[in-house]
This record gives C-alpha cells, sequence and structure tokens, in this order.
C-alpha cells in the first residue's frame, strides 16, 4: 500500500509540473530550450531556429504577427510575450483567459531575473542558476575585450520590412558594452523598422544577422546588397544563434 501510495503521489507531482509553454519570440525560446523544458513547449514563431529541433515545433506565425486563433486552439497554459507582439493580439488573448507572462529585458541584470523567475515558474531553479553564471562569464569576457572600438552598427532581426533592436533592449546594450554604437537614431521603440530611405542615406560599419543555412545567409546578402542599392557583403557579420 505505501508503495502504490508513493507511485500515485510521485505521479500527481509530475502531471502537476507540466507546462503548455507558446513562445512569442526567438530570445524567449532559445532561454526555454537552455533551461531543458523543450518538451513543455507547444508553439513558437517562424522566426524560432534555434537550436535546430525547434524547427520541428508547431509554428504559430511571425513574432510580429502571430496567430491568434491558432494560439488560442492549441489552449497553451502560459504564453510568454516581450517587446516586439502586436499589443492588441495580447490584450485579446489575456480576454479569452488565456495566461499571458510578459518579459522585457534591458539590461543584464533584468535578463537574469528573467531567467531565475523562469527557473522558479517551470521548476528548473538549479538550470537557471547555472545559466545565469554561464551567461554573465561571457558577457564579462566581452566588456573586457570591447572588440566594437566605436564602429557603428545594424542589426537585423529580420528582412522585409527590415525590424532593428534600439539601443534600450537588452541587445542594444550588449552591443554597446561592447563598445559598438548604434547605427540608428534614438527612438522610443524598442524594435524599430527601418526604412530603405534611411538606409541610403548613410551605411553602417558593420551590419549584424544571425547565422542561417549557406544558402539561408546567400539570400540574406542579396537582399540586403538590393536594399543598400550597393554591395554591402563585406560588411555582414553573422552571428551565432546562440548568443
Amino acid at each position: 500500500m505505501k508503495i502504490l501510495i508513493f507511485f500515485i503521489i510521485f505521479f500527481i507531482s509530475k502531471v502537476s509540473y507540466a507546462h503548455k509553454i507558446i513562445s512569442l519570440a526567438p530570445s524567449i525560446s532559445e532561454i526555454l530550450f537552455a533551461l531543458n523544458l523543450e518538451k513543455e513547449i507547444i508553439g513558437v514563431t517562424n522566426q524560432c531556429d534555434y537550436p535546430e529541433k525547434i524547427k520541428k515545433m508547431t509554428k504559430i506565425g511571425n513574432y510580429t504577427l502571430p496567430n491568434e486563433e491558432l494560439i488560442y486552439s492549441l489552449q497553451p497554459t502560459i504564453v510568454i510575450a516581450t517587446e516586439g507582439n502586436p499589443r492588441p493580439i495580447i490584450e485579446n488573448l489575456k480576454n479569452k483567459n488565456i495566461q499571458i507572462l510578459e518579459i522585457n529585458p534591458k539590461n543584464i541584470d533584468d535578463l537574469h531575473q528573467v531567467i531565475l523567475n523562469f527557473g522558479k515558474m517551470f521548476h528548473r531553479k538549479n538550470e537557471a542558476f547555472l545559466l545565469t553564471k554561464k551567461i554573465q562569464k561571457e558577457y564579462n569576457q566581452l566588456i573586457s575585450i570591447k572588440p566594437g572600438k566605436n564602429k557603428t552598427y545594424l542589426f537585423v532581426i529580420q528582412l522585409d520590412p527590415i525590424y532593428s533592436a534600439s539601443e534600450k533592449t537588452w541587445i542594444g546594450q550588449l552591443f554597446s558594452a561592447a563598445g559598438f554604437k548604434n547605427y540608428l537614431p534614438r527612438t522610443i521603440n524598442l524594435y524599430p523598422i527601418v526604412s530603405r530611405e534611411y538606409l541610403l542615406k548613410k551605411k553602417p560599419d558593420i551590419i549584424f544577422m544571425e547565422n542561417g543555412t549557406n544558402l539561408e545567409n546567400k539570400m540574406r546578402m542579396e537582399q540586403l546588397n538590393h536594399i543598400f542599392d550597393e554591395n554591402v557583403s563585406q560588411k555582414i557579420r553573422f552571428l551565432p544563434k546562440d548568443i
């Protein structure tokens, strides 16, 4: 009888820990994977493509335009959103009694807190602690080197239209700490759309993009060459997906 009770309690505790998570941004998905939560993720955006196994997961639309009805039909226990996700869709999901967790880390301390909160919420405290230590170590190494040397940069999140990140975002703060200067003017938008007219006025020293397959990278370079109306291939630097 004691053995039976033990297994019943064990089973119930495991079930109570199960979540059905939808991630509305690549950065969120990568943190969830780093915390070994991939089995609890039921939906990600089209832009979520790291690590490799995420490509086989259910896609709920673009980061900037997720499919509200599809999200609702999947019946998630929680949807994790961030700046750049459309406000009306987030509010509609809330009105449908979908639990929404909104995060917006603007610096490394904010990022650590997000990760630790995830660890507590999803029962991955140890993994979260180790991840924050790893990130802090890599961050310290980066700022000690300062490879940017005041060069201007454009960080391309997606093309057509071009979305970038302002210096108020976590990634913007990271580039600043590394010694780079944001090519974009100061803006209230954290993830502004960059017009072609602006891009043609002045070129950044470096263009950062997420690394893809050889074919994807080639197509992106051709798109940027067309947008800038000149060959900018030498300015492009592809970042590892686990940055």
